[in-house]
């Protein structure tokens, strides 16, 4: 049974055009030998082997998920592919991807899981902000802003100056993108929180934070051709004087 379906899938590879035999060699091979071709496929072919492999295919990509020796970006795509087919009955095999050791399956198991099941997507993001890997960390915080998930908001802003988002001392690159996400999820009230982070070395933070006390405000300071040191001042004179107010 396990060779016929390899048949199938091989002959879902072949030109259209083809009308070739599948060769006795392919035909006897294990299915997980199918799968691994399959998935270096597009992702329209891909998806449309997969779902013709039925069950076993499905039992395959979660062979290939969790084999050290199958390449990252392999098992990446398979993890993909699992959420893709299962929905929430593949909540088992992306929970275990989401503790796997190598950080593209955890990264994966989070876009996976946002496809089809936003509150576990939301818990997950808020859990992977902490992961000890950048890539993990930035796939969180970009899930909470497609999201739309204000109730990560106070997440957002302690990982913001969490020791691991700096590297001897120096900013990373994800802070701009903690910022840019609360640029787009914080209301009113948080006028303050981006106006202090005029203050921070970090020179890139700057311009998300004026663009979220623009929306908020709804205040346009200064012109889009001014430099950011002026359009910086400006917002810090902006504050002082609604202060004295």
């Amino acid at each position: 049974m396990r060779s016929m379906l390899f048949v199938g899938l091989v002959t879902l590879l072949l030109p259209l055009s083809s009308n070739a035999a599948v060769p006795k060699r392919l035909a006897e091979a294990p299915i997980e030998k199918g799968v691994l071709a399959i998935l270096e496929l597009p992702l329209a072919s891909r998806m449309k082997a997969l779902r013709a492999a039925g069950p076993a295919g499905y039992k395959s990509l979660r062979t290939v998920m969790f084999d050290p020796k199958s390449k990252i970006e392999t098992r990446w795509r398979a993890t993909m592919a699992i959420g893709r087919l299962g929905g929430r009955l593949s909540l088992p095999e992306l929970e275990r991807a989401k503790a796997a050791e190598v950080w593209e399956l955890r990264s994966a198991s989070l876009l996976a899981v946002a496809r089809f099941d936003r509150e576990t997507a939301a818990k997950w993001a808020r859990e992977l902000l902490k992961d000890k890997a950048l890539l993990v960390r930035l796939s969180a915080v970009q899930t909470i802003q497609n999201l739309d998930d204000r109730t990560a908001i106070p997440y957002l802003w302690a990982q913001l100056e969490s020791q691991h988002n700096f590297k001897r001392g120096q900013s990373l690159f994800i802070r701009r993108r903690i910022v840019e996400a609360l640029s787009r999820l914080e209301g009113k009230g948080a006028e303050s929180k981006f106006v202090a982070l005029l203050e921070d070395k970090d020179g890139s933070l700057y311009e998300p934070s004026i663009q979220a006390l623009e929306r908020i405000t709804g205040q346009a300071v200064g012109r889009p051709g001014d430099q950011m040191t002026k359009r910086r001042a400006m917002w810090q004179q902006w504050w002082s004087a609604r202060r004295v107010l």
